[in-house]
């Protein structure tokens, strides 16, 4: 709870995104990179002791290559549940990470470049960027592991590429994803055709919080599946090939929605602004699952008086380790909702005057 929240590129859309009216489909781009040290086993077999040896070699690359990261480290075993929450919302550790008893995390202030140290692999490199830029994100990614290299010996075969835990991962060891908002193909029934269509091209669409997770508030996180055989090039231009795609359906989709201007539509992004204004209870998914409905009326210009910026700030906001945070303390789930019921209500107060 001493920890201040991390103004990390989700949780900062008036600086990333364009205000006004302009509708912002591609959140955000995230690269990672799995790396192990080629003298040590992996994490899963791992001692006490060679782990801290992880963590200090890892420590002392990054004080040669890239310092700024050791300015905000992170032990799991020192952190609360409510911080790890937090982490995980903020898109900086995985939902595995989140629940396991060892590990750190290495970031630099703007939660732009993080390392995840001891997680499926020794070393994950991370870095988030706003909007849609897949060359951009890989390119300060391909630096800094680089620079790392020159420090760590990473396991690496002729053949194979680098060595990973999961097989899944190994050749060139990327993940790349992009973070989209598509409520749209949601209110006309498309998304699953598009989300087939990913997976034939050996792409995975999962919920905002990644694998095993729901696409609360019509978020989605889209990201290769494969990375053995392939340059990284390659899998970049297949990732960026669906992701316009995607947002030339979305677009679509919202223009259908203005074409057809049908009551029913309108009355269900309207009920949706009803219950925020004036809900006195609220749960995580049922405030994003809205709070996306009202984003997209506001896009739409349904809504003008509403600031599109203002409400991707609440899709966060709105989540459950921000409520707490923001109230100073850990909350019961009750008290969970009543807070984020306030939250939304004041963030619409004078929208509902009018």
């Amino acid at each position: 709870m001493k920890r201040p929240p991390l103004p990390s590129p989700f949780s900062r859309p008036a600086s990333g995104f364009p205000d006004g009216n302009d509708a912002v489909i591609a959140f955000t781009t995230r690269i990672r990179l799995a790396r192990n040290l080629a003298d040590l086993p992996f994490p899963s077999r791992l001692t006490a002791t060679q782990r801290r040896e992880v963590a200090r070699r890892a420590g002392a690359a990054c004080a040669e290559c890239r310092p700024a990261l050791l300015r905000q480290t992170s032990s799991m075993d020192r952190l609360s549940p409510l911080d790890r929450r937090l982490l995980l919302e903020w898109h900086l550790i995985s939902r595995e990470m989140a629940t396991a008893a060892t590990g750190a995390l290495l970031e630099e202030e703007d939660g732009r470049v993080s390392l995840m140290l001891n997680e499926e692999d020794h070393l994950r490199l991370q870095v988030l960027t706003p909007g849609l830029d897949l060359p951009g994100a890989f390119r300060e990614a391909d630096d800094f592991d680089t620079a790392l290299a020159q420090h760590l010996p990473f396991a690496f075969d002729a053949e194979l590429g680098f060595l990973t835990a999961c097989p899944s991962n190994a050749g060139t060891g990327l993940r790349a994803s992009v973070m989209l908002h598509l409520p749209a193909l949601m209110v006309t029934g498309a998304v699953e055709g598009v989300a087939r269509a990913a997976g034939r091209l050996k792409l995975a669409v999962r919920g905002c919080l990644g694998e095993g997770s729901e696409p609360w508030g019509n978020l989605f996180q889209v990201s290769n599946q494969s990375t053995l055989g392939e340059a990284e090039t390659a899998i970049l231009e297949r990732l960026q090939g669906i992701v316009e795609r995607l947002i030339r359906a979305e677009e679509a989709a919202r223009q259908q929605l203005l074409t057809r201007n049908t009551p029913e539509e309108q009355d269900r992004l309207g009920r949706a602004f009803g219950i925020l204004a004036h809900a006195r209870r609220l749960g995580t998914q049922e405030a994003m699952n809205l709070l996306s409905l009202l984003l997209l009326g506001a896009e739409l210009g349904w809504f003008p008086r509403l600031r599109p910026e203002r409400l991707r700030r609440l899709l966060l906001e709105v989540q459950s380790g921000q409520i707490q945070l923001a109230a100073g303390r850990e909350l019961s789930p009750p008290e969970r909702d009543e807070q984020r019921a306030r939250l939304t209500r004041a963030a619409l107060a004078d929208a509902a005057r009018t």
